[in-house]
């Protein structure tokens, strides 16, 4: 039967890091027995997505290896490790396998890795893999434990919130971690440094209820103001709504856009109104309704609409051999035909007009 339990030795997720860096730590079995209980059933939800995924794909089931003796880590230094669902970098993890057989890993559980003082990183931590899913030639997949545990020199989190005790201040490169995500969805602050970096975005108002941080908006078309309530507000949105709406920046746009921007949002579907510039009214009512719905560090953002482009021209799009045809016809229909030599250039060239494309 397939085993997927934390550890063989029911290690507790983020097991205590040794005092020593150069001693790998070991899991306490004491702690954290419940919260290894239960990530058990997402494990097992995960593991069951990936073969079904595999199944879909022709490639072969994963084998279990955990009940054969420990393997030895291979002798390679690199350990490129993915946390979480196996969907979004499963063609990453195929290549890996084929690439760098047995140095791409799936870990399905954080509490599948232990932590350690890292010994080149002072306030860091490296990060350990005891168990995992390891990719290789033909798309074989083995489930295994290594013995010792392998040393993570890649972490890629996917998403969520259950990786972040072990993504935090890791001393290896990562490809995302909660604090980046955080940063990447502050639209806010993403318009302000493009803006100060000479990039134009649309004028933007953000109202930002207890921000995280400061924005320095000088010289910029974006307008921040922190809320300390998110109700009882009335005069104070109001008064911004208004000079934003009448400001300069403001007067080539006949519309603007609600939305919610930070915290949740940055992956959920957020709603997103668009608004008549001219009704001040409606503008404010809408961005005092969105205003409750807000936590911690989540901004109302009102921005100017930009339209999209008008189509091209098709005289732009034309190729100039079809320009060119057409422009012999027109001088045909309008002077008539020359007599003479100058016929058999034409008829080719009506010939050539006429052809169809192939």
């Amino acid at each position: 039967m397939l085993s997927l339990d934390p550890h063989p030795c029911e290690f507790s997720p983020f097991a205590k890091g040794s005092l020593d860096p150069l001693i790998i730590p070991q899991p306490d079995p004491q702690e954290g027995a419940g919260g290894a209980e239960r990530g058990k059933e997402r494990v097992g939800q995960l593991y069951k997505l990936l073969q079904n995924t595999l199944r879909e794909a022709g490639l072969p089931e994963t084998r279990d290896r955990t009940r054969e003796p420990a393997r030895v880590a291979s002798n390679s230094d690199i350990t490129i490790c993915v946390l979480g669902s196996p969907l979004p970098y499963l063609s990453l993890l195929l290549e890996g396998g084929r690439e760098a057989p047995g140095d791409v890993l799936l870990c399905l559980s954080p509490s599948w890795l232990s932590r350690s003082p890292s010994p080149l990183h002072l306030g860091f931590s490296s990060l350990f893999l005891h168990r995992g899913i390891s990719f290789e030639l033909g798309g074989r997949t083995f489930l295994e434990d290594f013995c010792p545990p392998r040393r993570v020199t890649y972490l890629l989190p996917v998403g969520g919130e259950e990786g972040q005790d072990v993504t935090r201040e890791a001393d290896c490169p990562m490809g995302s971690s909660p604090r980046l995500a955080e940063l990447l969805g502050d639209t806010l602050l993403t318009r302000v440094l493009l803006e100060r970096n000479r990039v134009r975005c649309p004028p933007t108002l953000g109202l930002v209820y207890r921000p995280p941080r400061s924005y320095q908006t000088v010289g910029t078309s974006v307008t921040a103001v922190s809320l300390t309530e998110r109700e009882g507000q009335g005069e104070l949105v109001q008064r911004e709504v208004l000079k934003f709406l009448e400001s300069l920046a403001m007067e080539p746009y006949s519309k603007v856009v609600l939305k919610p921007s930070g915290g949740r949002w940055i992956r959920s579907q957020r709603p997103v109104r668009f608004l008549e510039k001219r009704d001040c009214e409606a503008v404010r009512r809408e961005v005092c309704s969105l205003l409750p719905l807000l936590e911690e560090g989540e901004t109302a953002l009102l921005e100017a609409f930009c339209p999209i482009m008008s189509p091209v021209s098709p005289v732009l799009t034309q190729t100039w051999d079809t320009y060119r045809c057409k422009r012999r016809r027109r001088r045909r229909r309008e002077g008539g035909g020359r007599e003479g030599g100058g016929g058999g250039r034409r008829a080719s060239a009506s010939q050539t007009c006429e052809r169809p494309s192939s």
